[in-house]
């Protein structure tokens, strides 16, 4: 087998990757501007009157109100402020640190955070 064929996600499903894909729309490339950009929308939304928080554990922006029915043990372990993404590096530690990563030939790619949760995350 080469190497390319070997290399895997460094995500908890150990799936392939291939940022090709049209699953894989929702990655981006360390180092684009895509990337830049998206980071910059983040620290700007981190800096609003009523910033939504994330869920790590589900990569999903909570408001207030998807907060009270998320499930708690999410909401206690996993809810990271706006303050936890508000600059390039932090947002990058913590998609590493939950996962939200994937590498293929070198390249990390960072997975988007959900503009809201999953439905059946919230009947959790």
């Amino acid at each position: 087998m080469s190497q390319n064929e070997n290399e895997k996600s460094h995500s908890a499903l150990g799936q392939e990757f291939n940022p090709n894909d049209q699953d894989s729309q929702d990655f981006l490339a360390d180092g684009s501007p895509e990337l830049a950009q998206y980071i910059a929308t983040l620290i700007s939304g981190a800096r609003e009157t009523n910033p939504r928080s994330i869920c790590a554990s589900c990569w999903c922006f909570l408001t207030w109100s998807q907060k009270q029915s998320h499930p708690t043990e999410h909401v206690e372990k996993y809810l990271q402020r706006p303050s936890k993404f508000s600059n390039s590096e932090e947002f990058k530690t913590l998609a590493l640190n939950y996962g939200h990563i994937k590498e293929k030939n070198g390249i990390i790619w960072f997975q988007k955070i959900r503009d809201k949760p999953l439905t059946c995350i919230q009947s959790v």
